[in-house]
């Protein structure tokens, strides 16, 4: 079980890795979708990590804080966009 966590928290490091390496040397509106479409692939995948993890007490301790702050960056962001900031 320890390994499926270890596992499971590397893939989510590298999937913030990857996140911080955007290029905004695009246009504007390119990088903003390219950017609304990277965090949705992100969310699916801290969901998919989450589910893989043990129904015990334990595991849904462990997935209950990357799955709100995996997620919630999505709406954040389009919340964001949407207010005509």
């Amino acid at each position: 079980m320890i390994r499926l966590i270890t596992g499971r928290l590397t893939l989510i490091l590298g999937l913030i890795i990857l996140f911080q390496n955007i290029s905004f040397s695009q246009t504007p509106k390119k990088t903003n979708y390219d950017l609304e479409d990277r965090l949705l692939e992100f969310a699916v995948a801290v969901v998919e990590l989450t589910d893989d993890l043990p129904n015990t007490r334990a595991g849904n301790h462990i997935a209950g804080q990357p799955l709100r702050c995996g997620t919630s960056t999505y709406s954040h962001h389009g919340w964001y966009h949407g207010s005509g900031r």
